[in-house]
């Protein structure tokens, strides 16, 4: 009996939900169709408003053209009156000025008739005087033609008696000068032979005497001879006991300053020449045996270098210095690459370096 009842309760409970289930669906379609019917009539109202609207619009835009024509049409005929208006009294005022303008157009063209006669009076006149001026200018014209040409004819004729006379003076002239030159030219050769032959002596007793004094040099160094027998004052050809003044000369000992001469070193000339000149200034040596000394230890380059100069500078301490000294390249763009590749040994103190 218990079991009955809570089946059928529950056969009530689902049958309830089943209902109520049933109802929600009902309610939501009724919903759903209320929805539906209103957006139908608002959708009705709309395009019922937007029809008004446009029957409306267009009402009033008839209206509107209607009306503008009208005031166009009104406008224009205001327009064409008061165009007409304005046109008579334009048409009046043209007459009027057109009346004055070709009155005044007559009276300029009289002026200018008038005028016009004048002026071509007075071109006549002017063209009868032109002709007058231009027949007497032609007959002085041809006059002056004939003058001319006669003073024409006689200036050819003096011009050319001149350049004849001209001609004949340059050709006198030319070889009178062509005589000349070559008197000049016969003379020249003379002196270049004679001035070749006088060098040419004179350069061989200087060579000849250069390699006397080398001669004697070298028996002193030998041995051969005494030292004390070669007397120098600038004359290695003096007889011993004698010089060029007559007076007894002071004796020059070779061999000792020979001892005393650094040798040549051809790797550092310039220290060589330090130590040359040091002992010159000590020994008081006379400048004239500068150079002999000089020439009795110079080798390889250095000895080419003094060979190639002539008498007159080979006798001179300077030159030969300079010719020694360029061979071996030490000119001041020498010192200046020398000063810059220049290093200190380890070994050497900074004072010893400098």
């Amino acid at each position: 009996m218990i079991g009955e009842d809570r089946e059928k309760r529950e056969h009530d409970r689902q049958h309830d939900r089943e209902k109520l289930e049933h109802d929600r669906e009902k309610l939501e379609h009724d919903r759903q169709h209320e929805r539906e019917k209103l957006e139908h009539d608002r959708q009705h109202d709309r395009e019922k408003r937007e029809h008004d609207r446009e029957k409306l619009e267009e009402h009033d835009r008839e209206k509107l053209e209607h009306d503008r024509q009208q005031q166009i049409e009104h406008d224009r005929q205001h327009d064409r009156e008061k165009l007409e208006e304005h046109d008579r009294e334009k048409l009046e005022h043209d007459r009027q000025h057109d009346r004055e303008k070709l009155e005044h157009e007559r009276e300029k063209l009289e002026h200018d008739r008038q005028h016009e006669r004048e002026k071509l009076e007075h071109d006549r006149q002017h063209d009868r005087e032109k002709r007058e001026h231009d027949r007497e200018k032609l007959e002085h014209d041809r006059q002056y033609e004939r003058e001319k040409r006669e003073h024409d004819h006689e200036k050819r004729e003096h011009d050319h008696e001149k350049r004849e006379h001209d001609r004949q003076h340059d050709r006198e002239k030319l070889e009178h000068e062509r005589e000349k030159l070559e008197h000049d030219r016969e003379k020249h050769e003379h002196d270049r032979v004679k001035f070749e032959k006088e060098l040419a002596f004179k350069q061989e007793m200087d060579r000849a005497k250069i390699k006397l004094q080398q001669e004697r040099i070298e028996l002193v160094r030998e041995g051969k001879i005494s030292g004390e027998s070669l007397f120098w004052e600038g004359d290695p050809d003096l007889p011993r006991g004698s010089s060029s003044f007559g007076r007894a000369p002071e004796i020059f000992d070779i061999v000792g300053n020979l001892r005393l001469l650094p040798q040549f070193n051809e790797k550092d000339p310039e220290t060589f020449f330090s130590l040359f000149e040091w002992v010159a200034d000590a020994r008081s040596w006379p400048d004239s045996d500068h150079t002999l000394m000089l020439q009795c230890v110079l080798t390889g380059k250095a000895q080419e270098a003094h060979s190639a100069l002539s008498v007159a500078n080979s006798a001179r301490y300077d030159k030969v210095k300079t010719a020694v000294l360029q061979i071996y390249e030490f000119v001041p763009e020498a010192y200046r690459q020398r000063f810059r590749t220049l290093k200190r040994d380890d070994k050497q103190t900074h004072v010893e370096f400098a």
